[in-house]
């Protein structure tokens, strides 16, 4: 079978009506210890994100090592210009004047921290990926999901037929 984009998708959708139906796939799921899984809601439900054992993000780490980067970088680059590599005496004010490179110190910290985010974002979440298909255009207006992959060594169309029919899911595909 193809998928809207005409790629072919390996493995199971359970689709339901309520988070509490989908939460309580996961955990099902969880407990016949299927674990390449992941779950497709209109809007962000915290419980699903513990229940499917997703780690916190590294992202926040590499935002701070660039802010702190962008940070040292703009600092360096005023205190060298304006006390090494062309001093100018203003106003009799010193060469490296720490209030007067806050401001520029600020942009630089947040102009780096911003743009390494945003390419950090798309490397660790591998985007843009056009190869992932569209499994249900349901799913990001009032339904929700949860897609087990065949590459799941506990994959079995049979478990999680049971597992989405006790559940109650509205529809069951497989990939």
């Amino acid at each position: 079978m193809e998928l809207m984009n005409g790629k072919p998708e390996m493995g199971s959708l359970g689709i339901f009506e309520s988070p509490e139906k989908l939460l309580e796939a996961i955990e099902k799921a969880r407990a016949a210890k299927l674990q390449k899984m992941d779950a497709y809601t209109p809007f962000p439900i915290h419980e699903v994100i513990h229940a499917l054992g997703i780690k916190r993000s590294k992202i926040p780490w590499g935002t701070l090592v660039m802010c702190l980067t962008g940070m040292v970088l703009a600092f360096t680059l005023q205190a060298w210009t304006n006390g090494v590599d062309w001093p100018l005496n203003v106003a009799g004010k010193p060469y490296i004047s720490i209030p007067a490179f806050i401001p520029i110190t600020f942009e630089g910290t947040i102009l780096i921290g911003g743009i390494s985010t945003f390419l950090l974002l798309l490397v660790m979440c591998r985007l843009p990926n056009r190869n992932k298909p569209v499994l249900d255009v349901r799913l990001t207006d009032n339904l929700f999901g949860l897609f087990v992959e065949k590459k799941d060594p506990q994959y079995n169309v049979e478990t999680l037929n049971k597992i989405f029919k006790d559940c109650n899911a509205k529809e069951i595909k497989h990939f």
